[in-house]
C-alpha cells in the first residue's frame, strides 16, 4: 500500500513538473500577431507595431515589418523597417533592411538606411553605416548619424557627409566631417574640412554656418575662397 501511495506521489508530481516545464516553455516560446508595445512619458507617446513578433526569452522579439510612431505635442515621426529587434530589457530597437526615418510631412525630413536602432532610454536614433537624407532643399549622403529628437525638435548629426543643397535651378555641393542640423532653427552647421562650392566659387573652412531658409552662408571661420 505504501509503495502504491508513493508511487502515486511520484506521478503527481511528475505531472506537475512537466506542467510547469510546458507552462514556461509557452511563456518564453511566444508568436504574436499584429503586436503592439507602448511606451509614455509625460512628453511622448512610443507605439512598436509589426506584422509579426516571437521570442524565446520574453525580453527580446524578433519583429516582421516594425513600425514604431514617436508623437509629441508639437510633431510626430516614424521609422519602418522590413525586419527589427526588441530589447526590452536594454529598451533598444534595432531595425534592419530598407529602414526609412521620416516626420509626419516626408518633405520635412527623410532618412534611409540599411540600419538603425533607436534607443528608448535616451530617444537616440544612430545608424554606423551608409545614410542618405533628404531635408527640404537639402540632400546629405553620410558614413552614419546620431539623431535627437525632444520637444523643440530634431537635431540630427552626420558623419562624413557630403552635401547638396538646390538652389532654384542651381546646385551648391559640399563635405564636412561633420554636419548638423537643427531642424527648428533651419539651420546647417559644418566642421572639418568643410567646404561648399557655390557656382563654382568654393569656400573653404574650419566651420560654416548655412541659413536653410535664406539658402546662403551665414558665418564662416578661418575661411578661404577658390574658383573652380
Amino acid at each position: 500500500m505504501f509503495k502504491l501511495v508513493s508511487l502515486a506521489s511520484i506521478s503527481v508530481f511528475l505531472n506537475c513538473l512537466l506542467a510547469i516545464e510546458l507552462r514556461d516553455e509557452l511563456e518564453t516560446n511566444s508568436f504574436l500577431t499584429e503586436p503592439s508595445f507602448n511606451y509614455f512619458d509625460s512628453n511622448q507617446r512610443i507605439t512598436l507595431t509589426g506584422e509579426t513578433a516571437s521570442s524565446h526569452n520574453g525580453s527580446e522579439y524578433l519583429i516582421k515589418k516594425p513600425k514604431l510612431k514617436i508623437k509629441t505635442d508639437t510633431y510626430s515621426s516614424y521609422i519602418e523597417a522590413l525586419e527589427g529587434d526588441l530589447n526590452r530589457t536594454s529598451r533598444l530597437i534595432n531595425f534592419r533592411n530598407s529602414v526609412t526615418f521620416y516626420t509626419k510631412l516626408r518633405e520635412e525630413i527623410l532618412i534611409e538606411s540599411e540600419e538603425l536602432s533607436f534607443n528608448l532610454n535616451n530617444q537616440k536614433l544612430k545608424s554606423e553605416v551608409s545614410v542618405f537624407t533628404t531635408l527640404r532643399d537639402v540632400n546629405i549622403s553620410s558614413l552614419g548619424l546620431d539623431v535627437v529628437q525632444d520637444i523643440d525638435g530634431i537635431k540630427a548629426e552626420f558623419n562624413k557627409g557630403r552635401i547638396k543643397i538646390i538652389d532654384e535651378e542651381i546646385y551648391h555641393t559640399g563635405y564636412a566631417n561633420k554636419i548638423t542640423i537643427f531642424s527648428e532653427l533651419n539651420e546647417l552647421i559644418m566642421e572639418g574640412e568643410a567646404y561648399i562650392d557655390q557656382d563654382g566659387f568654393i569656400i573653404k573652412s574650419e566651420k560654416i554656418h548655412y541659413d536653410l531658409e535664406e539658402n546662403k552662408i551665414m558665418k564662416s571661420i578661418n575661411s578661404t575662397i577658390e574658383s573652380s
